[in-house]
């Protein structure tokens, strides 16, 4: 049996800085598709979450997430699963991004 190749490619999340006022949050965090040979970002996709402090100290409403809820390589690693957050999925192939 042949041995395994190392991974060509891997999904990396940078969360992006929260921001908003004192009873608000904003932030947008970044799914990337990392070359692990060169170093080089080949995608990136954004996900938006916002929410509101609730005015009896409760936690955060009114939570809204847009954009990408996931980014995932597939088993063979030529692909990458894309699941939004109003539910859509896409496979894509990683030669055609």
């Amino acid at each position: 049996m042949a041995p395994k190749a190392a991974p060509h490619w891997k999904i990396r999340i940078k969360q992006g800085t929260p921001r908003g006022g004192l009873n608000e949050l904003e932030q947008t965090n970044f799914h990337q598709l990392v070359d692990l040979q060169t170093g080089e970002v080949r995608r990136t996709w954004t996900e938006n979450y916002e929410a509101s402090l609730a005015t009896d100290g409760s936690g955060w409403t009114d939570v809204v997430h847009t954009g990408i809820k996931s980014v995932e390589l597939s088993e063979d690693g030529a692909s990458v699963i894309v699941t939004l957050h109003d539910g859509p999925v896409a496979h894509l192939a990683i030669a055609d991004l």
